[in-house]
């Protein structure tokens, strides 16, 4: 399969607190005393958080998912670059932990600015996440729901062109090698919940829904692609009334959650 990046998304405004106050010898937190009073602000340090993204780009709703795969972004996240090489995912990478209500997360990638990770598959409710490196700690509250769709894209902005290819022969789908009707495709995405194993396939609790062109389709298969954390696959067949063309509108509706808007080409 090719590789999608997750480029930096949209930040979220975060109001942050005061600076402290120290006070100096007479100093008693205002002005000079006899022995010379000095004030100090305590400038905060350690990671700060400013938006909690699908690891897939932009989405219109603010919730997340059970197992969903996600973009932290910030400052000072992490004091070097660090990526996961195998799975399971560690829960630490470069002396960065990454906990939802105390639970840690894997981790797949962490740097200064962006750490991606894997909500855990029971995650539910308003969650406290946490990051935490050496030089400090802190929060931010994500709402989880049962399900929050978000479709990769080739570009890796989350908008444009789906992360989809030939379920059959594994062909990238593109202007050059479309889908047609009766083929099947698979779009890879993220934010479908949490699963059930049967027949060896970890398949989404919450039914999806396949948007194409305005036509609606149940997927052959919606849950997670084999051998991948966090990641979704949704399999299904092109219909016969699909329009043609090689920008056809594409979504994933679950949970009465839209996906963001990309495209497929289909001949």
């Amino acid at each position: 399969m090719a590789e999608f990046g997750h480029g930096p998304g949209q930040f979220m405004e975060h109001e942050w607190g005061a600076a402290a106050e120290l006070s100096g010898p007479g100093g008693h937190g205002g002005g000079g005393g006899d022995e010379g009073g000095f004030n100090v602000a305590v400038i905060k340090t350690g990671p700060r958080l400013a938006a909690v993204l699908p690891a897939a780009g932009r989405v219109p709703t603010l919730s997340r998912a059970p197992g969903m795969f996600i973009s932290i972004y910030g400052a000072a996240l992490a004091a070097t670059s660090a990526q996961a090489v195998a799975l399971p995912l560690p829960t630490e990478l470069a002396g960065v932990r990454v906990l939802a209500n105390g639970t840690p997360l894997g981790l797949q990638f962490v740097g200064a600015t962006q750490i991606n990770a894997i909500l855990p598959e029971t995650a539910q409710g308003l969650l406290k996440l946490e990051v935490r490196n050496a030089e400090g700690a802190h929060q931010m509250n994500v709402l989880v729901e049962p399900a929050s769709p978000a479709i990769f894209t080739q570009n890796g902005t989350g908008l444009g062109a789906a992360a989809a290819i030939d379920a059959i022969n594994g062909t990238l789908n593109t202007a050059q090698s479309p889908a047609r009707s009766g083929s099947v495709v698979a779009v890879f995405a993220t934010g479908l919940g949490a699963t059930e194993e049967r027949d060896g396939l970890a398949w989404a609790t919450t039914p999806a829904v396949v948007e194409i062109g305005g036509v609606r389709v149940t997927p052959v298969y919606a849950g997670r692609a084999p051998g991948f954390a966090g990641l979704d696959q949704v399999n299904f067949v092109v219909p016969a009334d699909a329009p043609r063309g090689s920008g056809v509108r594409l979504r994933l509706i679950s949970n009465g959650r839209a996906s963001n808007e990309t495209t497929l080409a289909i001949e």
